[in-house]
């Protein structure tokens, strides 16, 4: 663990896992749906931008990293209790037809 610890100290190396983070954070809990090609483009590099500041956060000694894990457990948390919700209404919406 500490290895990785050192490992993610160097900011050029701290950059790539925190904006892997990013996209699965945005294609869980912000994407709904596939956008044309140019218009993704611009949200992944607009999302690379961005984790410049965060990047320097992680530097600094923020818990950037365990908070967007955080952040990924919660949202697959909000997907399987959405779908739980949404086939539970199907069942009931069967029932009383």
């Amino acid at each position: 663990m500490a290895q990785i610890q050192t490992w993610l100290e160097n900011p050029d190396i701290a950059f790539f896992p925190i904006f892997i983070l990013l996209i699965i954070v945005y294609k869980l809990g912000f994407a709904r749906g596939r956008l044309p090609l140019l218009k993704a483009a611009l949200v992944y590099l607009l999302m690379a931008i961005g984790c410049f500041p965060l990047t320097m956060l992680h530097i600094f000694g923020m818990p950037i990293i365990p908070a967007m894990i955080a952040a990924i457990v919660l949202l697959i948390l909000v997907r399987f209790r959405e779908k739980a919700s949404r086939s539970e209404r199907e069942k009931a919406d069967r029932g009383m037809r």
